[in-house]
């Protein structure tokens, strides 16, 4: 028998965790001194060759201690789970056998910031050479067999043109993009910026 349990499928970066100073030690490192970008992904700043190695340090566990927990995210995510949602989180953070995953380091992350946690029900991205998009519409097809897709809660436009596949409950978090960034967004879309906002909408 289908499990019906209702799923929230929620990102990571820049939603549930503030990456900023993780992204400016990665600048700082591939040798790119910006104080400040107009928006929370830096591509349209660097060269070719800069910009792979800020994601070579980016998306690794060097920095990701610094990440700080969105305020909110974690006690509302705990309120949803506790009215019967699954949380499962789906982040285009890499995850492999080799030393420089992800899988490790988010973890840690998300228990020492109190996020509930099943790290079953964590998926990433296994092929680097995957884009982002097909990354999580690939794992969104295997998490909706674990139940029905109650609501996806994300920061990206391509976050919602993914969720929108799988459930009309989609969020996005607005604190890290510039207004331009949800231009012509589908209106099904609710735009917010901040957690407690996300509680309302969804009831707890």
């Amino acid at each position: 028998m289908p499990n019906t349990q209702d799923i929230v499928v929620v990102d990571i970066d820049g939603t549930v965790a503030d990456c900023c100073e993780r992204k400016f030690k990665s600048l700082h490192d591939s040798g790119v001194h910006i104080l400040e970008t107009e928006d929370f992904f830096v591509d349209s700043h660097l060269t070719p060759e800069q910009l792979k190695t800020f994601l070579s340090i980016f998306l690794s566990n060097k920095y990701i201690h610094l990440d700080e927990p969105v305020p909110y995210a974690a006690e509302v995510l705990q309120r949803l789970e506790k009215s019967g949602k699954r949380i499962v989180y789906l982040t285009a953070r890499h995850d492999s056998d080799s030393e420089d995953s992800m899988r490790w380091g988010t973890i840690q992350w998300l228990k020492r910031y109190n996020f509930p946690l099943d790290t079953d029900h964590l998926f990433m991205k296994i092929d680097k050479g995957e884009s982002n998009r097909e990354c999580k519409e690939r794992e969104m097809r295997e998490i909706s067999g674990l139940g029905n897709v109650y609501a996806g809660i994300g920061d990206m436009r391509e976050d919602a043109d993914v969720y929108l596949k799988f459930t009309s409950n989609c969020v996005l978090l607005t604190t890290f993009h510039p207004e331009s960034e949800y231009e012509g967004l589908d209106k099904r879309v609710k735009l917010v910026d901040d957690w407690q906002q996300i509680g309302r909408y969804l009831g707890v």
